[in-house]
């Protein structure tokens, strides 16, 4: 019995590091001339998938397959910027990207909402 728990433990040890091998993360800091900038969108265009960068500027997206990708980097008021990347298994770091306050006048951006009554 023990050596059949323990050949279990052995084969659902293998399989997580297979699967470990064969994903990438990607991990990077986000600023602009002023310092880190927190809520920024990164999205992986051929995967539809995405994060924000936290109060410090950090963001990391786990579990990519292997492979290029498109990364794109958006916030209000900043110019997107698009860059593809070659992702190796393991973790793969970008460094920081500097986002530029845009010259553009912007665009009116009203925030409509609705408030449901809660009756107790």
């Amino acid at each position: 019995m023990k050596k059949r728990l323990h050949l279990m433990l052995v084969l659902m040890l293998g399989f997580v590091t297979a699967y470990a091998q064969n994903t990438a993360s990607i991990t990077g800091k986000v600023s602009d001339a002023t310092g880190f900038l927190p809520g920024v969108n990164v999205w992986i265009d051929e995967l539809g998938r995405g994060a924000a960068t936290d109060l410090y500027g950090k963001f990391e997206l786990s579990n990519l397959p292997l492979g290029k990708a498109t990364l794109r980097f958006s916030y209000l008021g900043y110019e997107t910027i698009s860059q593809e990347v070659s992702l190796a298994a393991g973790s793969n770091s970008l460094g920081t990207i500097t986002l530029q306050e845009t010259a553009e006048n912007m665009e009116e951006y009203v925030v409509q909402g609705t408030m449901i009554a809660y009756a107790d």
